[in-house]
């Protein structure tokens, strides 16, 4: 009896899972292909249109992502722009769009920087304010001066009067390597093709200054000499060559390029040569107490982007007895800047010239105030290749401290590396 009511309710069960199971096929078959009266015969019976959907379409029917528009990058908005791009082409074309957003705008203030230059040069073309002086002269002459002087005739016989020119300077094979200027080898070719045809395009034009071009065209050393006044006059060239502080420069340099409001390093004087082309100095004296538009640690240039805009909008706006004093510089004249003068150049158009520091005897307790500061060992080892020279002989430059540098031969010293 029990045995036979379990066999009967499972027969019941089996019974109602494949009668669900029927008709669940049966509403499957009814939704593909459309549900038909029982009245009706199969041939007559039509089956119902597929409801619409929202779904995307399949992907071999979605446009291809290589289909992009032909349009300017710089003039499209923002969601046309964006659209039919990967990341990574997005990322691309939404950085060169800025590029050439950033160019168009620099090319704009670089034409209102250019008219204004000409407006400067009408201002200053003729303008000196330093005193000029023409050979023979000795250099208590310049010293008792106080002040910066303009030598007429030190490039005169120079070979560098026509091998710096700029039709011979970019063709000799001297300087076939090239040069290092932003970062990367170029030939003067190309240099001087950047300053005559593409620097008038940046806001801010790059020129090359070289601490290491003679070291590179030792060659060149013989293109010019230094001016006789001050042979035998520098106190840093008894300093050992591989420590002794960078004193020389070669400097090209295209239109609106400069070099920022600055003293001299280490209290050094210097004498500047110009080959070829205009340069626009201004100075202030050492006692100055602050430069409008520099630091007061009188260390850096800190407001204007560039040398230009300070001529162009900070120098306008100061009151006449606050100004500086102003030279135009014209080819073959060399200025010697005295030591501690605040001083800035602006190339009013190419230039070529070579610059040289020095430390004058009579200026050696300022030179040797501030390299006695120096804390790395080059420095410590360059006072004293100075006192093993002169101590003996020039000992009021020195403070009695200063001879414990002989000292650092010691074998605990040794160890250190210059750098």
């Amino acid at each position: 009896g029990q045995s036979a009511k379990m066999a009967r309710r499972s027969q019941f069960l089996l019974f109602v899972v494949f009668a669900a199971l029927a008709l669940g096929l049966g509403s499957v078959a009814a939704t593909e292909g459309g549900s038909c009266p029982a009245s009706q015969g199969g041939d007559s019976c039509q089956a119902e249109p597929a409801k619409q959907t929202n779904l995307p379409p399949l992907n071999k029917e979605r446009k291809s992502k290589k289909e992009t528009s032909t349009r300017d990058p710089t003039t499209l908005d923002e969601p046309d722009f964006v659209a039919g791009f990967s990341g990574k082409d997005l990322s691309k074309r939404l950085y060169e769009r800025e590029v050439v957003r950033r160019r168009l705008e620099e090319n704009e203030e670089a034409k209102g920087d250019i008219a204004y230059l000409t407006k400067i040069w009408q201002k200053y073309q003729n303008r000196c304010d330093f005193p000029k002086l023409k050979a023979p002269y000795t250099l208590a002459d310049l010293t008792a001066l106080d002040q910066p002087v303009i030598l007429t005739d030190v490039v005169d016989t120079w070979p560098a009067k026509q091998l710096w020119a700029i039709e011979n300077i970019t063709k000799d094979a001297r300087f076939f390597r090239g040069v290092t200027f932003q970062r990367n080898m170029a030939s003067l070719a190309s240099l001087f093709d950047y300053f005559a045809n593409s620097s008038h395009m940046d806001r801010q034009p790059e020129m090359l200054f070289s601490s290491n071009f003679f070291d590179l065209f030792p060659e060149a050393l013989e293109d010019y000499s230094i001016p006789s006044v001050f042979i035998d006059e520098d106190l840093f060239e008894h300093i050992e060559p591989r420590r002794r502080p960078l004193f020389r420069w070669m400097l090209l340099a295209p239109p609106r390029s400069g070099s920022f409001w600055h003293v001299d390093p280490l209290n050094t004087s210097a004498w500047n040569a110009l080959v070829v082309g205009h340069k626009l100095w201004a100075v202030y004296p050492p006692d100055t107490a602050r430069v409008a538009g520099v630091n007061s640690d009188k260390v850096e240039y800190n407001e204007p982007v560039s040398i230009f805009d300070w001529w162009r909008y900070t120098l306008s706006a100061l009151r006449p007895e606050h100004r500086p004093r102003v030279c135009m510089q014209a080819p073959g004249e060399t200025i010697f800047v005295p030591s501690g003068w605040w001083h800035s150049v602006l190339n009013m158009d190419i230039t070529v010239a070579v610059t040289q520091n020095l430390c004058l005897f009579e200026h050696a307790d300022r030179c040797i105030s501030l390299l006695r500061k120096q804390t790395k060992l080059s420095g410590k080892l360059a006072l004293r290749d100075l006192i093993w020279r002169f101590g003996a002989t020039h000992p009021q430059i020195f403070q009695p401290s200063d001879y414990d540098l002989d000292t650092i031969e010691n074998p605990e010293h040794r160890s250190l590396k210059l750098d």
